[in-house]
This record gives structure tokens, sequence and C-alpha cells, in this order.
């Protein structure tokens, strides 16, 4: 079931149903951080192979569990996701081998079937904040993903991207050092 939907992402998707079926099999299966840390290796390991210059880590840090299936809480999930991408990239330049540039996008869902969507979104965008002061040099990112058809629209999340758009205007007075975080 993984193995199709990532023969799926490789090929592109058709429709948004489509991404979010896959996206749902690739959710219900990778859960733990093991799983995370051997899913960011091979991320960043194919985009080695391609050549590719960036290589973009999306995760909602929430939804991570610890082997024994406790949710973790974002801080702990955001650590994970942070310190797999620095270890495969430790591996990599032991290797010899040149290593994209790599960035994380944090994930929030726009879906209505889920009643803290919008208070997560606003977590998930302070955290991407505080992940972007501690780690002034990597790019981050803040996404709201999910049922556009169906979800919430844009001014319901207002709350998160304006904690966004506060720390950007920072980096850009010159306040904070580092770099825009992405809003898509």
């Amino acid at each position: 079931e993984l193995e199709a939907a990532y023969a799926a992402g490789e090929k592109g998707f058709d429709t948004l149903t489509d991404f979010n079926d896959a996206y749902g099999v690739i959710g219900r299966l990778v859960t733990t951080p093991s799983d995370y840390k051997i899913a960011i290796e091979s991320i960043i390991r194919k985009s080695v192979e391609e050549g590719q210059l960036t290589t973009e880590i999306r995760c909602a840090c929430d939804s991570l569990r610890s082997e024994d299936g406790r949710y973790l809480s974002m801080e702990e999930g955001t650590k994970v996701i942070l310190d797999a991408i620095e270890d495969v990239k430790a591996k990599l330049k032991a290797e010899g081998k040149e290593v994209p540039a790599t960035g994380f996008v944090f994930l929030s869902y726009r879906g209505k079937d889920w009643d803290a969507s919008l208070s997560a979104a606003a977590q998930q965008a302070q955290q991407a904040v505080q992940s972007a002061i501690a780690h002034p040099d990597m790019k981050f990112g803040f996404d709201i993903a999910g049922p556009e058809d169906s979800g919430w629209g844009p001014k319901a999340f207002s709350e998160a991207i304006g904690i966004i758009k506060d720390y950007n205007s920072k980096v850009e007075s010159g306040e904070i050092r580092g770099q825009k975080i992405g809003i898509t």
C-alpha cells in the first residue's frame, strides 16, 4: 500500500482527491520517530541521487507518535524531524557527497472535520517561528493543507498567518537574524 502511494506520487496526481488518498496512506503508516527518520533519509538521499540543489521536508509535527503509540508534543515531533535532517546531512557529508539545502515545511490542516485545526495551525506557526529563530541558516515554511473545496478558507487561519508575518517583518527589519518563513 505504501509503495503504491509513493509510486502514484512519482507519476503525479490528476486531482486533489488522488493526492489526499495517497497522503492518507502515508500518514497512517509513517507515524513514529524511526519511521520519519527512514523516510527523511530516503527523501534526502533521492534528492542527492537526482542532483537536486534543494530538498523540502514537510510534516505536521503534532502527528508523530512514540514507538508505544503516545502522541509526541509538537516540540518533541519538531526535534525528531530536525534531528533526522541533520543526521542524514552529516552521513552524506561523511560519505563525501554534496548535501542539498534542506528546508522544513510545517503542515497544518484546513479540514472542517477536525475541530482543533485552527488552534493547531496557530501552534504549528509558533513552532515554525521558534525553529526558525533556533536555526537561522535553515529555510522554513508553513503550509495549510487539506480539502480546499470543503475546508476552512484562508481567513480562518489569520492568527497562524499573522504569527508568521510578524516574524517575517522582524527578519526584514533586521530585528531577528534568519530567513523569512514561506507561507503556502
